[in-house]
């Protein structure tokens, strides 16, 4: 990272950075339990962080999320999903 070339903007920024990074193997844990544990076995279509389900908010605007989708479906080159070319 850039700042570390500069003493006052590591020693600044280095703490900060710490408490709201966390390393590989802590990042991974989401992933591993939602692969590994028995108790989630089936489960689709659930949002985790930090090895628990999180509710997220529904989508409010039908509109943007077609504007989405089509979106979507264009940058990936589908005119379908599910439909390669």
């Amino acid at each position: 990272m850039p700042f570390r070339k500069n003493g006052f903007l590591n020693m600044s920024l280095s703490p900060i950075l710490w408490f709201l990074m966390q390393n590989p193997e802590d990042g991974a844990q989401t992933t591993l339990y939602c692969s590994v544990a028995e108790a989630e076995e089936g489960k689709t279509g659930q949002l985790y962080k930090e090895c628990k389900v999180e509710e997220w908010a529904p989508v409010l605007e039908d509109e943007l999320c077609k504007q989405l989708w089509e979106k979507s479906l264009d940058w990936v080159g589908c005119e379908v999903f599910g439909e390669s070319q």
